[in-house]
């Protein structure tokens, strides 16, 4: 246990947090709280409590990245069982808090077309238990290509990619339970790419979908 300075226990008051909580306890309760908290809390506490909820954060983050990591290689092998390794990827983030896993756009749908292939449902169904279970937040992106799009039922490539990333999310939640609090879904359209759209291997690259999973709150 540490002493609390009056500032401390002001803004702990504030935050919802007891700083004269054992370890585990205060680790549990920053757990649930934001990043701005976390800063907040860190940059207004004296320096014998900092050292104890900086403690308790490395524990923290430590137990986000080993969940993450699990994550990562259910899907991994998910992929390599469905023959998909080589048009996919599942990495990281260097924080160790972020997860993200891109699949091409023709595994999921057909050309100009936010319904789900039917090729899609073995590998999102898997996906949508193995997020579930791990208790992760995801959100969903949307990605094109730059060739504009010539369907009438969208207006425009972020059309197509909004749909597409709100159509995985229903079926995430549909088919995984998963809480509808702890998905999103975003499109991007062609504003995203991971290369140059002046090839056809190029503009394959951008067409995808990613799934970026994590246990903090979603943002854009």
């Amino acid at each position: 246990l540490v002493r609390k300075s009056e500032k401390d226990d002001i803004l702990a008051e504030r935050l919802g947090l007891r700083l004269d909580l054992p370890l585990q306890l205060l680790q549990q309760l920053l757990a649930k709280a934001s990043d701005l908290v976390r800063s907040r809390l860190l940059a207004s506490s004296s320096p014998e409590n900092r050292e104890q909820i900086q403690q308790a954060l490395q524990q923290y983050y430590s137990g986000e990245r080993k969940t993450l990591e699990q994550v990562k290689s259910q899907i991994d092998d998910l992929l390599k069982m469905q023959g998909l390794a080589g048009e996919s990827s599942v990495s990281i983030s260097k924080s160790g808090r972020v997860l993200n896993v891109r699949l091409p756009d023709s595994l999921l749908f057909t050309s100009g077309s936010a319904d789900l292939a039917s090729e899609a449902g073995p590998v999102l169904d898997k996906m949508a238990t193995i997020i579930e279970r791990a208790g992760q937040k995801v959100r969903v992106e949307g990605h094109t290509d730059n060739i504009p799009i010539r369907s009438g039922k969208f207006a425009s490539n972020w059309d197509l990619s909004t749909a597409r990333a709100t159509r995985v999310l229903m079926y995430l939640q549909e088919m995984g339970s998963i809480p509808p609090g702890k998905l999103a879904a975003a499109g991007y359209g062609e504003f995203r790419p991971l290369a140059p759209n002046d090839t056809p291997e190029g503009r394959a690259k951008n067409r995808r979908v990613e799934f970026v999973i994590t246990a903090e709150d979603l943002e854009g």
